[in-house]
C-alpha cells in the first residue's frame, strides 16, 4: 500500500478527491508518524540505512496538494484531517522546503482557530510544526513569533466551560507550543507574557499565570537567567483578590519552589503569600454563589502546596527553616497556624535527623518564643504543642509554659534535665494575663482567681520553674485586684507558706511581690515589715527574732528571699512613689536584714544582696551602695567560674556608672580592665556532658560584662568613645589564646551593634577612626576559630553602616554593597585556606567600595601592623586584604606612597614569616602599576647599601615587562639627572681633589642592577638595550676612581658581605653592566671579556681605555 501511495503521491491524492480524501489524508498522517517512529529507533530497525531524506521528495509533492488545495476545503472534517497530517509531515520535509513554506504554513494553521471550535487537532499540529521549525533552526519563526504568542495566549485565556477531554487536551497542546517557544526564544516570550500579568482582566491574568507556571516547569534551564524578572513581575498578581487568580498564583509559586526561585531575593514574599492564603477563614473564603468545591478552594490548595513543598522539595528546607517560624505569632497569620506547624514539624524532624547543629535555632533571631505560639486558641494550640514538643536529642524548648497553660488533667508534669533552660517566656505571658484582667475589670472575679491560684501552689512543689511562673501570675492578679484586704491577706500567706529552703522559689516569690507593688506599693512594703515584726511582738527580744527559731542556714535563706523581694519591689514600683520610699522603707530594711548576719556571709545571701542592690540602682540613680562591687569581682577566683557573683556585680556596676558625676577616665579604665581580666582570662567553657549549668553561668557573666561596657559607651557615643572601648578590648582581640580572641570579638560585635542602633547624628561629621577600627577587625575574618571569623565579619558590617550613618543615611537604609558581607560568612566556616582567603579578598573588595578616601591610609597602616600577628591565618589575611585594597583604591594613594613603602620595609625587617615577603613584593608591584615614579623615588630613598628586603622589593618591579621598561627608563633618568661625582678639596698642598660619588646616581645604579637581575626583566632589557648599554658604560667611565661618601664608607666596611653587591661606585656600575649583558642574552660577550681580563681593566684608572676597547 505504501509503495503504491508514494510512487505517485500527486496522482493518488488527486484521484482520491473528493470521495477518498479523508482516508488518503489519514493514511498519509499514519505513514508520517510511522516513519518518524522508525527513524527515532534506527538502532532496532531492520534497515538502518533509511534516512529522513528518503521520503523528502515524495512528501513535498503530497504537502503541496494538502496545503494548497485540501486545506482550503469547505468541509470542516477534511480541514481537520489535513492539519492533523501536516504536523508529522513537517518533520519529514526538507529543511529548505519547510523554511520556504513556514511564512504561509503558520498563518494558515493559525487561521483554523477561527474556523473550528474544537481546536485540539490544530494545537497539536501547530506544536509539531513549531518543533520541526526549531529543529532546522528556522529564522522565519522569529518573524512569526508575535502572532504566534498572541494567538496561543488567546487560546489559553478562553474560558473552559466544558469538561470535555478534547478541551482539556487542547489546553495541554497549547502549553506544549509555549514550551517550544520558551526553549527557542525565552526573552521574547517573557517580554510578551510578563506585562500581561499587570492587567486587571481575570481571564488574561489567570491564563498568563498558567503559561508562566508551565514554562517554569518545562523550560527550567532557559528561565534560569530570568528568575529575578519573573519574581518581580508577580508583584501585582500577589495583590489580586480574585479566587481564580489566587489559585493560579499559588500554583505558580509551587512551580517556583521546585526550581529554586524562592531562594532568590524576593522569594520571601512568595512564601508569605502562601501563608496568607493558608490563613484565610474557611467560611468566608468563597465568594457568594461560587461554584468552587471546598477541596479546590484557595485555602485548601495553599495548605496542600505548603505541605508538599515542605516535605517533597529538598532544596526548600533551608529556605523554609526557620523562616516559617516568623509567621507563627502575627495576628494576621492566626488561621495558618495548623498548616504552619505541620510543615515545621516535618522540617524540624528532617533537621534533627541531619544533626543537632542543623536543628538548633536562635528564637530571638528567627522566630517567636515558643510560649507565644502556645497561646493560640484551640484547635490550633494542639498543632503548636506538637511543634514545640521536646526532642530527646535537641536543645530544650519552653515546654514548661505548656504545662502552665494546659489543665492538669491533660498534661503530666515534664521530666526536666538539671541543665534544662529555655528562652524566658513568662514576661509575655504575664503581660498577656495583666491585659486580660484589665479588660475583665471585675474585682470579685479577680479576687476569686487569686485565691484559686494560691491554692495551686502546693501542686507545683516538684516543678520550680512552673511554680515561679505561678507566683508571677498571682502577683499579676493581686496587682489587678482593688481590694486591699485581699491583697494584704494573700501577701501575708505567701510569706508564711513559702518554702525558703528551695532557692529556686526565692525568685518567684520576689517577682510576685514586685508585680503586686506596681499597684499596691504601700501594702506590699507593710506586709514585708509585718512579717518580721509579728515575731518580735511575740518574743520581744531584738529585731528579726524569727531568725532565732531557725538554724543559721535557714535564716540565711529567709534573709536572701526578703532582700530579693525588696529589690523586685523597687524595680516594679511606680517611679513617682519610689523616691519617697527607697531610703526609709527599702534600703534601710535591706541593710537591716544584711546587718543581722553574723560571721562569714553565705554565698547565696551575698548573691541576693548584690542582685537586690542591682535592681534598686536600676530603678533609681541616687544610691551609692555599690562601693564594694569591684572588690567582689576581684575577690573571685581567676581560674574558675563557680558563682554568679561576677555577673551580678557587673550588672550593678553597669547601673552605677550611669550616675552623675561621671567616673574619671582613669577610674573607668580601672573598672573595665578589672572586669575584662576577671572574665576574659577564664579558662574555656567546658564541653563535656553535664556542663550545661556552667555554660549558662558563663553566658550570663558575658552578658553582664557586655552590659557594663555598653553602659560606659552610652556616656560617650562618639567615634572617640567607641575607640576607647575597642582599645580596652584590643589586647584580647590579638591574644594568642583562641578562646580569649573569640570572647573579645563577641563583645566587640555587640558594642558596635549597640553603637549603631543608638547612634543619633545631628550633623554630618567624619567618622575619623573608621580605618583604624576596620583594620583591627578585618584580618580576624581568617581567625583559626570559625566563631571568631563570623564575629569579625559582623564587626566590619556594623562599621560600614556606622560610616553610612555619619554620611547622613537613615537608620533603616539598606546598602547594597554592605549587605554583600553577611553571605560571605558561609565561606568562612570552612577551614580550607583557599576558600577562606577568597572570602577575605571579597571582604576587602567590599571595604574598598565603601571606605572614604581619607580613611584608606589609616586602614592600610593598621593592616600593616597585622602582618606580625601571632595568628598566621590573620597575618596572611592581612596580606590578602592589603593587596586587594591597593589594587582597588591604590590610585588615590599617590601622596602616601613614600609612607607605605617605608612601612613595608620596616615590617619586612621585623617579621620573619615566609609569606610576608612575597606579599610585600606584590604590594609594591601594585603600587608601581599606578604610581611608578613615586614608588621608584621612594625606594631610591632607602638607605645605602640596600638591604636584602629592599633588593627584593626592587626585583618585584620586574614582574611585568611594560612596568619593567618604565622602571628602567626612570632609573636611567635618575642616573643622568645629577653629576656622577663631586670634587672635594683636601688640605694637603699638591694633592689632587677627591672625587666623591653623588648619592642619587649611585642608588639608581644599584637599583638598576637589582631590577635586571630578575629573570622577568629580560623583555624590557632587550627593548632598552642600547640605552642601558650606553648609559652604564658611561657610568663606568665616569666613576673610575670615584670614592664613596665618608658615611657610606663606614657602612660599607661594617656591612661587608651582607649586601647583595658592591657599593663601590665603579664596581656597582660594572656589576650593573654585566647584569644587563647577561639578561640581554650576551653571555658569550660577558664571558669573553672576563677571560681577557677586561672587567678588571675597565674598573681601573690605568687600564680603563684598554678595558673599554676589549669590551668593544
Amino acid at each position: 500500500m505504501w509503495n503504491w501511495g508514494l510512487s505517485s503521491p500527486g496522482v493518488v491524492l488527486e484521484s482520491a478527491w473528493p470521495v477518498f480524501s479523508p482516508w488518503a489524508v489519514a493514511a498519509l498522517q499514519r505513514f508520517s508518524e510511522s516513519a518518524l517512529e522508525y527513524l527515532a529507533n534506527l538502532d532496532q530497525a531492520p534497515d538502518p540505512t533509511v534516512r529522513k531524506d528518503t521520503f523528502a521528495a515524495d512528501l513535498s509533492s503530497a504537502y503541496d496538494i494538502l496545503f494548497h488545495h485540501w486545506l482550503q476545503s469547505r468541509e470542516a472534517k477534511l480541514r481537520l484531517a489535513v492539519v492533523e497530517a501536516l504536523g508529522p509531515m513537517s518533520h519529514l520535509l526538507p529543511g529548505d522546503k519547510l523554511e520556504e513554506q513556514l511564512p504561509k504554513l503558520l498563518p494558515g494553521v493559525l487561521a483554523l482557530y477561527k474556523k473550528h471550535a474544537e481546536a485540539f487537532h490544530v494545537s497539536k499540529s501547530l506544536g509539531q510544526i513549531l518543533e520541526a521549525a526549531v529543529s532546522v533552526g528556522s529564522r522565519t519563526l522569529e518573524v512569526q513569533l508575535d502572532t504566534l504568542l498572541a494567538t496561543l495566549h488567546a487560546q489559553i485565556c478562553v474560558p473552559v466551560e466544558s469538561s470535555s477531554p478534547l478541551v482539556q487536551s487542547n489546553q495541554k497542546e497549547v502549553l506544549r507550543c509555549f514550551t517550544v517557544l520558551a526553549c527557542c526564544s525565552p526573552d521574547r516570550l517573557l517580554a510578551f507574557l510578563l506585562p500581561k500579568l499587570d492587567t486587571n482582566n481575570e481571564r488574561l491574568r489567570v491564563g498568563s499565570l498558567q503559561i508562566l507556571r508551565h514554562v517554569i516547569n518545562s523550560a527550567a534551564a532557559q528561565m534560569e537567567a530570568n528568575k529575578p524578572f519573573i519574581l518581580s513581575s508577580m508583584r501585582l498578581p500577589l495583590l489580586d483578590t480574585n479566587n481564580k487568580v489566587k489559585r493560579a498564583v499559588v500554583q505558580v509559586i509551587s512551580a517556583m519552589a521546585h526550581h529554586g526561585y524562592l531562594e532568590q531575593p524576593g522569594g520571601e514574599a512568595m512564601i508569605e503569600y502562601i501563608v496568607q492564603q493558608c490563613a484565610l477563614p474557611p467560611e468566608q473564603e468563597l465568594d457568594p454563589g461560587s461554584a468552587d468545591a471546598p477541596a479546590d478552594s484557595v485555602r485548601a490548595v495553599s495548605v496542600r502546596t505548603l505541605y508538599l513543598v515542605s516535605t517533597t522539595v529538598d532544596r526548600m528546607s533551608d529556605v523554609l527553616w526557620p523562616h516559617l517560624l516568623q509567621f507563627l505569632t502575627p495576628v494576621r497569620f492566626t488561621g495558618a497556624l495548623t498548616p504552619l506547624c505541620r510543615s515545621l514539624v516535618h522540617l524540624a524532624l528532617k533537621r534533627q535527623e541531619a544533626g543537632a547543629d542543623a536543628f538548633l535555632i536562635q528564637f530571638d533571631a528567627h522566630g517567636p518564643a515558643p510560649s507565644r505560639a502556645m497561646g493560640r486558641p484551640q484547635p490550633r494550640g494542639a498543632a503548636a504543642l506538637s511543634l514545640w514538643q521536646p526532642r530527646p536529642d535537641s536543645r530544650p524548648v519552653s515546654h514548661l509554659a505548656v504545662g502552665a497553660f494546659l489543665p492538669p488533667a491533660r498534661r503530666p508534669l515534664p521530666q526536666l534535665r538539671p541543665s534544662a533552660r529555655a528562652p524566658e517566656p513568662h514576661g509575655v505571658l504575664v503581660q498577656f494575663l495583666q491585659d486580660t484582667l484589665a479588660v475583665v475589670s471585675d474585682n470579685t472575679w479577680i479576687c476569686q482567681l487569686s485565691l484559686e491560684m494560691c491554692k495551686q501552689l502546693p501542686c507545683y512543689n516538684g516543678a520550680p520553674r512552673e511554680k515561679n511562673f505561678l507566683y508571677k501570675c498571682i502577683g499579676a492578679t493581686l496587682r489587678a485586684a482593688s481590694s486591699r484586704e485581699v491583697v494584704r491577706k494573700h501577701l501575708r500567706e505567701l510569706l508564711e507558706t513559702a518554702r525558703y529552703q528551695e532557692e529556686a522559689e526565692h525568685e518567684g516569690l520576689a517577682c510576685c511581690f514586685g508585680i503586686c507593688a506596681d499597684s499596691h506599693l504601700e501594702d506590699t512594703l507593710a506586709q514585708l515589715e509585718d512579717f518580721v515584726r509579728s515575731d518580735m511582738s511575740r518574743k520581744s527580744i531584738g529585731i528579726f527574732n524569727i531568725f532565732k527559731d531557725r538554724s543559721e542556714s535557714e535564716a540565711d535563706r529567709v534573709r536572701s528571699a526578703l532582700v530579693l523581694c525588696y529589690g523586685h519591689v523597687a524595680s516594679q514600683a511606680p517611679r513617682e512613689l519610689l523616691l519617697a520610699k527607697v531610703e526609709s522603707d527599702i534600703l534601710r530594711n535591706m541593710f537591716q536584714v544584711f546587718s543581722t548576719k553574723v560571721g562569714t556571709m553565705d554565698p547565696t545571701l551575698k548573691q541576693c544582696l548584690v542582685q537586690g542592690l542591682c535592681m534598686v540602682s536600676q530603678a533609681i540613680h541616687t544610691t551609692r551602695a555599690g562601693r564594694q562591687l569591684p572588690e567582689f569581682i576581684r575577690a573571685e577566683p581567676p581560674d574558675s567560674l563557680r558563682t554568679p557573683i561576677r555577673n551580678t556585680a557587673m550588672l550593678t556596676c553597669a547601673c552605677l556608672v550611669s550616675l552623675e558625676p561621671a567616673l574619671e577616665e582613669q577610674a573607668q579604665a580601672d573598672v573595665v580592665h578589672g572586669c575584662l581580666h576577671s572574665v576574659m582570662a577564664l579558662p574555656p567553657e567546658p564541653q563535656e556532658e553535664g556542663a550545661d549549668c556552667q555554660e549558662l553561668l558563663y553566658l550570663d557573666t558575658m552578658r553582664a560584662l557586655e552590659n557594663l561596657l555598653t553602659s560606659l559607651l552610652r556616656r560617650n557615643m562618639t567615634p572617640q568613645g567607641l575607640q576607647v572601648m575597642v582599645e580596652h578590648l584590643s589586647p584580647w582581640i590579638k591574644s594568642p589564646r583562641a578562646h580569649e580572641r573569640a570572647r573579645a570579638l563577641t563583645l566587640s560585635a555587640s558594642l558596635l551593634r549597640y553603637f549603631l542602633e543608638h547612634l543619633r547624628v545631628s550633623a554630618l561629621v567624619p567618622f575619623h577612626n573608621l580605618g583604624l577600627l576596620v583594620g583591627l577587625f578585618s584580618p580576624r575574618c581568617a581567625d583559626l576559630w570559625p566563631a571568631s571569623r563570623q564575629e569579625a565579619v559582623d564587626c566590619v558590617h556594623s562599621l560600614l553602616y556606622l560610616q553610612l550613618a555619619y554620611e547622613g543615611f537613615s537608620r533603616d537604609h539598606q546598602d547594597d554593597v554592605a549587605e554583600q558581607l553577611p553571605p560571605l560568612k558561609d565561606g568562612l566556616v570552612h577551614p580550607d585556606p583557599a576558600t577562606l582567603f577568597h572570602s577575605c579578598h571579597s571582604i576587602a573588595q567590599i571595604i574598598a567600595k565603601r571606605l572614604p578616601p581619607d580613611q584608606l591610609i589609616s586602614l592600610l597602616l593598621t593592616m600593616f601592623e597585622g602582618l606580625g600577628d601571632p595568628d598566621k591565618n590573620c597575618s596572611r589575611a592581612a596580606t590578602v586584604m592589603i593587596n586587594c585594597l591597593l589594587q582597588e583604591r591604590g590610585s588615590a594613594l599617590l601622596e602616601k606612597v613614600p609612607e607605605i613603602v617605608s612601612v613595608l620595609r620596616c615590617k619586612l625587617r621585623e617579621t620573619q614569616e615566609e609569606h610576608v615577603l612575597p606579599a610585600a613584593q606584590h604590594s609594591v608591584y601594585l603600587l608601581a602599576t599606578q604610581h611608578c615614579a613615586a614608588v621608584v623615588s621612594s625606594l631610591l630613598g632607602s638607605p645605602l647599601p640596600f638591604d636584602s628586603h629592599t633588593c627584593a622589593l626592587w626585583r618585584a618591579l620586574a614582574v611585568e615587562p611594560s612596568l619593567s621598561a618604565q622602571v628602567l627608563r626612570l632609573l636611567l633618568d635618575k642616573m643622568s639627572k645629577d653629576v656622577p661625582f663631586k670634587e672635594s678639596r683636601t688640605f694637603l698642598p699638591g694633592t689632587a681633589p677627591d672625587r666623591v660619588a653623588t648619592l642619587l646616581p649611585l642608588a639608581a645604579t644599584c637599583a638598576l642592577r637589582e631590577v635586571v637581575s630578575a629573570p622577568a626583566s629580560a623583555p624590557a632589557v632587550l627593548e632598552l638595550y642600547p640605552q642601558l648599554f650606553a648609559a652604564l658604560l658611561l657610568r663606568v667611565s665616569s666613576t673610575v676612581g670615584v670614592q664613596l661618601p665618608r658615611n657610606l664608607q663606614a657602612k660599607e666596611r661594617r656591612g661587608a658581605g651582607t649586601a647583595p653587591g658592591s657599593l663601590e661606585p665603579c664596581s656597582s656600575a660594572v656589576d650593573a653592566l654585566r647584569a644587563v649583558l647577561l639578561r640581554a642574552g650576551s653571555e658569550d660577550v660577558e664571558q669573553c671579556v672576563e677571560l681577557e681580563g677586561g672587567w678588571a681593566l675597565i674598573s681601573a684608572s690605568a687600564g680603563h681605555e684598554e678595558g673599554v676597547t676589549r669590551h668593544a
